[in-house]
């Protein structure tokens, strides 16, 4: 799992010097709660497992760009294996 699984209650925007995975992480938002479940599945289906825990520790890095490399990194992943391709 990328996120911590706890009931969220925050809902507050980006708190100052935050990351972007903290505020997903802790966030009630509907938005953040859809955008996590989606980034969580995504993931669940990566194939490789070592790759999967180096993407786990550069997302929850805490560095923004890692975040959003990560999240695309992530999608195309996803579309590829939803077209049938193999990774």
């Amino acid at each position: 799992m990328l996120f911590d699984d706890y009931e969220r209650t925050d809902s507050r925007p980006l708190l100052p010097r935050e990351s972007l995975y903290a505020l997903y992480n802790r966030s009630a938002s509907e938005e953040i709660a859809a955008s996590r479940s989606l980034i969580e599945r995504w993931f669940r289906n990566f194939p490789d497992e070592c790759e999967r825990e180096e993407l786990k520790a550069k997302f929850q890095s805490g560095e923004s760009e890692h975040f959003y490399s990560v999240i695309f990194e992530l999608y195309l992943a996803s579309q590829m294996l939803e077209r049938g391709f193999h990774l």
